[in-house]
């Protein structure tokens, strides 16, 4: 468990971030993660809800003894992460962040990859905690 930890301890800290600060300020929402939300009129207090509740699960998943629960408590944050990947691989192809500003592509891929990555990384942790039932005895 101690190698696939920090990985999930960078989404909580992120999601909880995310979260707060889209409690206080709709105009987060602007930002290229939040692209998919913000086309679908999603209200930033949803998104808050549905980041600090992901950050909170997998929070509490680290204390669990059982793997097999704590893969499961992982999962919405793996699904946000997959989402906010995706809307990521979006701004990257239209060569556009969220907020319409246009950059060449490979100014935003590099930009973007960092949150692109996470989401692949995050998928192979939980996988690799699945199969390895690195928590249970």
């Amino acid at each position: 468990m101690r190698r696939c930890i920090w990985m999930l301890i960078y989404g909580i800290g992120l999601y909880l971030f995310w979260g707060i600060v889209l409690l206080f300020s709709p105009e987060a929402m602007g930002i290229t993660v939040m692209g998919i939300f913000q086309q679908n009129n999603v209200s930033h207090y949803v998104v808050s809800m549905l980041f600090l509740g992901a950050g909170l699960l997998t929070f509490i998943s680290l204390f669990l003894k059982n793997t097999l629960a704590t893969v499961l408590l992982c999962f919405p944050q793996q699904f946000l992460l997959m989402i906010n990947a995706a809307s990521c691989l979006l701004c990257i192809f239209a060569g556009k962040y969220a907020d319409g500003v246009v950059r060449p592509v490979s100014f935003i891929l590099a930009d973007q990859f960092p949150f692109v990555f996470a989401g692949v990384i995050h998928s192979v942790v939980l996988i690799d905690m699945a199969i390895n039932n690195y928590l249970d005895v």
